[in-house]
């Protein structure tokens, strides 16, 4: 779920800035293998509409609105004309409510054949998108998790936006090295700029996260771009970001960098962070993202 809006040369000033059939195994993503915990999980929140209804990013949450996803939309059109991005997995995919409008422009100007592939845990929103967008061949979608099913190869970019901060320690490693087992060249990912410490949290909750932080330390990444948000108030964002709420970032990283990463250790790690106390769901100013 996400858009465009802002020119290419805000995007300087901010930066630091669909294949026609495919077959994708999916382990424990299916029903007949059965629906695993976090797929029940993320499949509750959106039936429920807890982090907001169809009017709020898709139910994905604020995160996932146009006014929000203005940087986003700058960025990844940013990163596809910078490194030569052909196609894109984007995990989750969630709604689709901002993307479109950002995958358009970028066939339109850009790469006229540029493939997408959206993938979501949440069975109805991979049905509404394949129902919705029937008429681009270019933009396939999947039933998929992220944390354990095989990235397909073919793919130069792997977006993961707003999404980490609600899984727990173990499910963001298992993502990580998820995506470092795939064939892709790039992995942009979503994180907070202002963060003291990374919070081990029940899959839904949220926190902050910062992946250069422990457990994670990922500190080498390629480009680090600044994602401002719109619908915060101009005096918050003059501050540089100094409230986690009005700073985020999208870090871009080699995937052979991601592959270099000791991941036992990194798991390891996750028994000394803080744990989040339980039933919290999301932070009230910061919405979920995506689902």
């Amino acid at each position: 779920m996400r858009a465009w809006g802002r020119s290419s040369e805000t995007a300087w000033a901010l930066g630091i800035a669909v294949v026609t059939s495919l077959a994708i195994s999916h382990t424990g993503c299916n029903q007949e293998q059965g629906v695993s915990a976090l797929q029940k999980r993320f499949e509750d929140i959106y039936a429920t509409g807890i982090w907001g209804g169809d009017e709020h990013g898709g139910r994905s949450g604020g995160g996932s609105t146009i006014e929000f996803t203005e940087s986003a939309r700058t960025i990844v059109r940013l990163v596809v004309n910078l490194y030569n991005i052909q196609s894109m997995v984007d995990t989750p995919c969630g709604a689709m409510v901002w993307t479109p409008h950002v995958l358009n422009v970028i066939q339109a100007d850009d790469v006229p054949s540029f493939r997408y592939l959206g993938g979501d845990i949440v069975r109805p929103v991979v049905q509404a998108n394949r129902a919705k967008f029937k008429d681009k061949p270019n933009w396939t979608f999947e039933v998929f998790d992220f944390t354990k099913d095989p990235i397909p190869d073919g793919y130069d970019l792997i977006f993961n936006r707003d999404v980490l901060q609600h899984l727990s320690c173990d499910h963001i490693v298992d993502a990580l090295q998820n995506f470092a087992r795939s064939n892709a060249r790039y992995l942009l990912v979503g994180q907070h700029k202002t963060v003291e410490s990374n919070l081990n949290v029940e899959d839904g909750q949220f926190f902050f996260i910062d992946l250069r932080m422990a457990p994670f330390h990922l500190v080498k990444p390629t480009r680090v771009f600044e994602e401002y948000v719109g619908h915060l108030p101009p005096d918050v964002i003059a501050k540089g970001c100094r409230k986690p709420e009005a700073c985020k970032l999208l870090m871009l990283y080699e995937i052979q960098y991601l592959k270099q990463i000791d991941y036992a250790a990194m798991r390891q790690g996750c028994a000394s962070i803080p744990a989040k106390p339980k039933g919290h769901q999301r932070h009230p100013t910061n919405p979920a993202g995506r689902l």
